[in-house]
């Protein structure tokens, strides 16, 4: 929050709040969240001038087109011009959305791959979500079901958020789509997360397998 870096607060808040909800398990839990964090986006709006001009972009986004709203609308054209088969790897603008490498990079996919590679891109992100929770359901503890719960939830919020704030479904956050944008830090935080599902998922594996050896002896 002092560093006005809202994108990363809201994901540490949304990873406390699978946590809180996978280990209540209760649906009023889930109500309070919900309610806590409208609480929060209307004080952020309040008090932070980064927060209100984001915000104010997402909702009158074509009343400024030059100005706080550029950024997306430059997104929600590129996406448009790529199509369902796109402009073809190469052939796109990518140059023209600011920090199409970063902030921007799923609408230069869009563009150049169309509705199909960006299908694709999310199928993906599916298999991903599915596959982690899956590891969460089987760990042997629960800290290693929380722990896998917690990093799956990291990786699908970003993925969320980033793609949400190109497409003007959620407000631009600033942070980076998952394995795809450029950055150094989030590659290797991105990997690392994805390490430690295995580490968990072979765990659960080897356990298993001497489960069944007793069980046939």
């Amino acid at each position: 929050i002092m560093q006005n870096d809202f994108g990363t607060t809201f994901l540490f808040l949304i990873i406390y709040a699978t946590y809180l909800f996978l280990y209540s398990r209760k649906k009023h839990v889930l109500f309070l969240i919900i309610f806590a964090f409208l609480i929060c986006a209307f004080l952020g709006y309040k008090l932070f001038d980064i927060f209100t001009e984001r915000i104010s972009a997402w909702l009158s986004t074509w009343q400024d087109p030059s100005g706080g709203a550029y950024q997306l609308i430059q997104s929600i054209l590129a996406i448009a011009a790529g199509g369902v088969v796109g402009s073809g790897p190469g052939l796109g603008f990518p140059n023209v959305v600011p920090l199409a490498h970063s902030d921007f990079i799923f609408a230069a996919i869009a563009e150049e791959t169309g509705l199909i590679g960006a299908t694709c891109l999310l199928i993906g992100f599916a298999i991903l979500l599915v596959r982690g929770y899956k590891i969460a359901h089987r760990a042997s503890s629960p800290f290693q079901s929380y722990l896998a719960a917690g990093i799956v939830s990291y990786l699908l919020t970003q993925t969320i958020l980033i793609m949400g704030g190109n497409i003007r479904l959620l407000p631009i956050t600033g942070v980076t789509l998952p394995f795809i944008s450029y950055g150094g830090s989030s590659f290797v935080s991105c990997f690392l997360s994805i390490t430690l599902l295995l580490c968990i998922d072979f765990v659960d594996d080897k356990e298993e397998e001497q489960n069944t050896q007793k069980n046939f002896l």
